[in-house]
């Protein structure tokens, strides 16, 4: 039976935690530490496999399981070049996000130059659920919201979605994204409000949202 490469990979054992700061570990690992790497690795593999599998979304060529295993090649090849002059996540998602850019101009998707106007951001509102009984039907509702929220977020732009995706799935600060993106933060936070407006058009569209 042949695995795929996140079964061979991900699916290594998870041992403890040192609590290390990345920055220090990836040091290490330059320095020869595979114990460190595999410290990394073990903490971010599923947060870089969420966002490419997201990112990419389902219209994509390239499995999510080459482009997971060319991220963390790209990361053996240039720990040497590391310096921590960023927060190790910063340069970790540039790397996918990099990976993923290049697949998609590989494959002729859609056009990463649309401008986009800077203007001022909004927070992200979460909103709470309380239900005194779960039944099947909820669960089925649920489901089927997910699955149209993958799809509404599957049909933003590259520019938008992959903002959304940083800031929403992997929580990571606005001017953290500006970094990867290589954005000013003001284009990051307009990206993300128009984002969220097409996601709540779409919801609205589809009758879960009035």
């Amino acid at each position: 039976m042949h695995a795929t490469a996140r079964e061979t990979i991900v699916e290594m054992p998870l041992e403890m935690d040192s609590q290390e700061p990345d920055e220090s570990l990836m040091l290490q690992y330059a320095e020869g530490d595979t114990g460190a790497f595999e410290t990394l690795f073990q903490r971010h593999k599923n947060r870089v496999y969420g966002f490419i599998r997201r990112f990419m979304g389902g219209g994509c060529g390239c499995p999510p399981d080459d482009l997971f295993q060319e991220v963390f090649l790209r990361i053996v090849r240039g720990r040497a070049q590391y310096r921590p002059s960023a927060k190790f996540t910063t340069w970790l998602f540039t790397i996918v996000r990099s990976v993923c850019i290049d697949t998609m101009r590989k494959q002729k998707h859609q056009p990463l130059n649309t401008p986009v106007e800077e203007t001022p951001g909004s927070h992200v509102t979460r909103e709470s659920t309380s239900v005194i009984q779960i039944t099947p039907r909820d669960h089925a509702l649920e489901r089927e919201t997910g699955n149209i929220l993958e799809r509404l977020i599957e049909n933003l732009p590259v520019e938008q979605r992959e903002v959304l995706l940083l800031r929403e799935k992997l929580n990571l600060p606005f001017r953290e994204i500006a970094r990867v993106t290589g954005c000013s933060v003001g284009t990051v936070k307009s990206r993300m409000r128009y984002a969220l407006d097409a996601l709540r058009k779409g919801l609205v569209a589809e009758g879960l949202m009035q």
